[in-house]
């Protein structure tokens, strides 16, 4: 259990989020030969990352 409040931080998410984007495309891309419902999933994070271009810490 946590207690008190936690700060987010915005510049780490902003780090982290193109990471598990890539990530999760990646495990869509293998998935989709045993799962054909991941090819859907695929292309959420493949228009997530899409929307991202540039939005990135220094971009």
């Amino acid at each position: 259990m946590v207690e008190g409040d936690v700060q987010l931080d915005h510049r780490l998410l902003a780090f982290c989020l193109p990471c598990y984007i890539a990530f999760q495309i990646g495990y869509r891309t293998f998935a989709t030969g045993s799962a054909p419902s991941a090819a859907g999933e695929r292309r959420r994070y493949e228009e997530q990352w899409n929307r991202m271009q540039g939005k990135c810490i220094g971009g």
